[in-house]
């Protein structure tokens, strides 16, 4: 008994130091807030987590563009042509050409592929002559492997990030199913505490009625005073427990 009053006294001693106020007990407690609802995409913490993932996956995807970047060239060609020169079997009659000519070049990271397609028609003659080009080049690149490797790498980032999301988004989930669950049973237990109280108090009143009718006993009244004065305590006690509830809704919130 003296240990706990040596400790109350030095603990009056400090909170005065602290806030330069003598202590006075605690002050009514206040009914706690307890509105919640539960956020389908969870809080500022799978959102970080959502927002790891996203990044994850746009770095795969630009590293899987770099590597399989590929590029088309689209080319051509159109004129006539007159020649001075005449035929031999018309000396009269000169030489008028079409030339035309399209071209495409396919190129990636590793290859190179292009083709050409030209003709000439002679309008003397009505004859055409087409040619056809295709030429291709094979680039076996090294660093292949290291590539591969870094995709791998990529990808499991990407793996971990959507791991460590939907873990975050889980524990929300079951802390958000707790907690309305505790917040159920906290009003449950508020409402049935306040109808005892309620009933307790008429009772207080009728035994001092009773008594000073001298129908009742001064330990009839003592006991219902005494059975109020505990009410008050234990609901002190709900109402503590319910601001650590609204404590809990604060943090899953944020």
């Amino acid at each position: 008994m003296e240990n706990l009053q040596s400790t109350r006294e030095l603990l009056k001693r400090q909170f005065l130091l602290l806030t330069g106020l003598g202590w006075e007990g605690v002050e009514d407690i206040s009914e706690p807030d307890l509105t919640f609802t539960s956020n389908p995409n969870g809080n500022s913490a799978v959102l970080l987590k959502s927002l790891a993932l996203d990044l994850a996956k746009e770095d795969l995807a630009l590293k899987k563009a770099e590597f399989t970047n590929t590029n088309l060239v689209l080319g051509g060609s159109f004129g006539v042509y007159s020649s001075n020169k005449t035929s031999l079997a018309n000396p009269t009659l000169s030489h008028e050409k079409i030339n035309a000519a399209g071209s495409l070049t396919y190129s990636a990271n590793q290859f190179q592929i292009s083709g050409e397609l030209a003709g000439t028609y002679n309008l003397t003659n009505n004859s055409f002559k087409p040619s056809l080009s295709v030429s291709g080049s094979w680039n076996n690149n090294p660093t292949l492997a290291s590539d591969a490797l870094t995709l791998q790498k990529l990808e499991n980032e990407v793996l971990i990030a959507n791991l460590a999301y939907q873990t975050a988004l889980n524990e929300y989930v079951q802390n958000a199913a707790t907690l309305e669950s505790n917040i159920a049973a906290w009003n449950m237990t508020h409402a049935l505490q306040r109808q005892s109280m309620e009933y307790n108090l008429a009772l207080l009143k009728q035994q001092q009625t009773l008594f000073e009718k001298g129908l009742a006993t001064k330990a009839d009244v003592d006991d219902a005073a005494f059975t109020v004065e505990m009410d008050a305590y234990t609901l002190a006690s709900t109402l503590l427990d319910g601001l650590k509830l609204e404590n809990q809704i604060r943090t899953l919130q944020i």
